[in-house]
């Protein structure tokens, strides 16, 4: 009797575990009672929470609005191909998965790559950029604050 109680406790907290850790891909909406709201699930799809560390963030062009941040916030993996994000006067955005920036603008603040890769090929970064990454590859972005680029990683620097 207590080895089951243990297995069922056992796959209790590891089920608990991995659904509380798992990736969920978020898309940028826009269409949220409070339009600029990061916080406001209805401006997200899946709109049944709110973008976390362990998620993916996704910002394309054809919303209404475009989110605003009001404090720094962290991803694991980061996609925009269009639209915009207003990363605050001070805030940092960190991205410690995988950074993919191919379109659209990136604003204010300071965005921070600390992952295994980031590729920048078209977006505007009105903000200072940092990526210590274990990958990089440039093709064609613009940069108009600081960026500090490192390879932190044998996936080198690729130009396109």
């Amino acid at each position: 009797m207590k080895m089951k109680i243990l297995t069922l406790a056992f796959v209790a907290i590891n089920s608990f575990a991995l659904s509380t850790f798992a990736q969920t891909s978020f898309t940028w909406t826009g269409l949220g009672t409070t339009p600029n709201s990061w916080t406001d699930f209805d401006n997200w799809s899946p709109n049944a929470g709110l973008p976390g560390p362990n998620d993916h963030v996704i910002i394309q062009a054809g919303a209404p609005n475009y989110p605003v941040l009001a404090q720094s916030r962290a991803v694991t993996d980061f996609t925009i191909t269009g639209g915009n994000i207003d990363l605050g006067t001070s805030f940092t955005f960190t991205v410690n998965g995988t950074g993919t920036t191919s379109g659209g603008n990136v604003n204010n603040g300071t965005i921070d790559f600390e992952g295994a890769s980031v590729t920048f090929s078209g977006t505007i970064f009105g903000v200072d950029v940092i990526a210590n990454c274990g990958s990089l590859f440039l093709n064609g972005s613009t940069f108009n604050g600081t960026a500090t680029l490192e390879n932190t990683g044998a996936g080198g620097v690729g130009f396109g």
